[in-house]
């Protein structure tokens, strides 16, 4: 806990000593829920000594009516941090500049990671037994007016919490479900997302197959009785690998919406895999116009799974295969939105469109 960290500490708990030394080593450390502090000794004797403290004054001239105290339990802290580093002098004024404090835990530092200090937690400092208040109540009756607000945002984002990590228990179960009932003949993987639900579904290395296909075109140069096998497998696992994200979606959103599963005309790996993902196209991962344009539902590359069947059944194979190395210019086409066809000159803003459109027209739409 005392070394330098770029990032800020942000702790969960107590000791504001050890926040202290953090900050004298050049740490940024944000402190959370300062109303659920624990202080040890019972809320009597430490509403009287608060009392005491309370009324002090100017010494020469007690009319000034002396400093003024804060009750926020944030502020009640602070000042108590600031007691144990030297804040009138340049290193400590800039040690303090890295300290926030807050009341509940604010929707920025939601999702980040927090720590406890464990020398400083109650079961173990306290002995059995002991008395202890929180600052929450201490606070409250010196005139914090702001406890019910924040324990109501507390209670808020706790079942938050809880809701979002049910449903991420929930959904791994599904993805668990998903990959132990594949096919024998056929292996499910995850891929390094480009949608909000996105699977590859690779066929295993079989006696029946000549050669691993290593891309569609491999795959094309069979006969059509060993392709119609691929393909079989490759479907019978597709049918459940849609319902698993369909039962994703409805927990997630509370309802479903388009999924895309096919092949890229030029495969980023070298062996061959059906790519089922949902059709928002929306993740942190979509970084260039190369990997939007490479699963564009309609510009050509992204080849979808119901026409190579097609085109298998209907002898048009080769066509489609003497096509496929032509389409790779197609990933340096402009950055068309697959939702409204509207043109964008960057990244970030074809992101921000597809989160509008999408919040909009699918999860808002009734």
């Amino acid at each position: 806990m005392s070394t330098y960290s770029a990032a800020p500490v942000i702790v969960d708990g107590r000791l504001a000593s050890v926040v202290a030394k953090n900050l004298l080593n050049g740490n940024r450390v944000v402190v959370v829920r300062c109303e659920e502090l624990n202080l040890s000794g019972s809320f009597f004797r430490r509403k009287l000594e608060y009392m005491k403290f309370m009324r002090l004054r100017h010494l020469v001239k007690p009319s000034k009516g002396g400093p003024f105290h804060h009750r926020a339990p944030s502020r009640i802290f602070l000042k108590a941090v600031r007691g144990m580093i030297p804040h009138k002098i340049a290193r400590g004024a800039a040690a303090m500049q890295r300290l926030k404090v807050f009341e509940g835990v604010p929707p920025l530092y939601q999702n980040k990671k927090k720590m406890v200090v464990p020398q400083a937690l109650r079961v173990l400092r306290l002995k059995p037994g002991r008395k202890f208040c929180t600052l929450k109540r201490l606070s409250s009756e010196f005139g914090w007016a702001h406890a019910e607000v924040v324990d109501k945002l507390e209670a808020k984002r706790k079942a938050k919490g809880a809701a979002y990590h049910e449903r991420k228990v929930a959904a791994t179960k599904l993805r668990a479900n998903a990959f132990k009932d594949a096919p024998q003949n056929a292996k499910l993987a995850e891929f390094v997302s480009l949608s909000k639900y996105h699977f590859l579904i690779l066929p295993r290395k079989s006696s029946d197959l000549p050669s691993y296909p290593n891309s569609l075109d491999d795959l094309l140069n069979f006969d059509d009785d060993i392709i119609n096998k691929v393909l079989d497998t490759l479907d019978r696992t597709l049918t459940q690998v849609e319902e698993s994200i369909h039962d994703m979606q409805l927990r997630d959103y509370g309802k479903t919406w388009d999924i895309n599963k096919g092949f890229h005309a030029v495969p980023s790996l070298n062996c061959i895999h059906l790519h089922v993902m949902s059709n928002d196209l929306i993740s942190d991962r979509l970084k260039n116009k190369k990997h939007y344009n490479s699963f564009h539902p309609g510009k050509g590359f992204f080849i979808h799974f119901d026409d190579v069947c097609k085109a298998v059944e209907n002898g048009t194979k080769e066509q489609l295969r003497s096509s496929l190395k032509a389409k790779e210019e197609l990933l340096k086409d402009p950055l068309q939105s697959h939702y409204n066809g509207k043109i964008y000159t960057n990244i970030p803003k074809l992101k921000t469109h597809l989160v509008e459109y999408f919040n909009d027209n699918v999860i808002n739409n009734h």
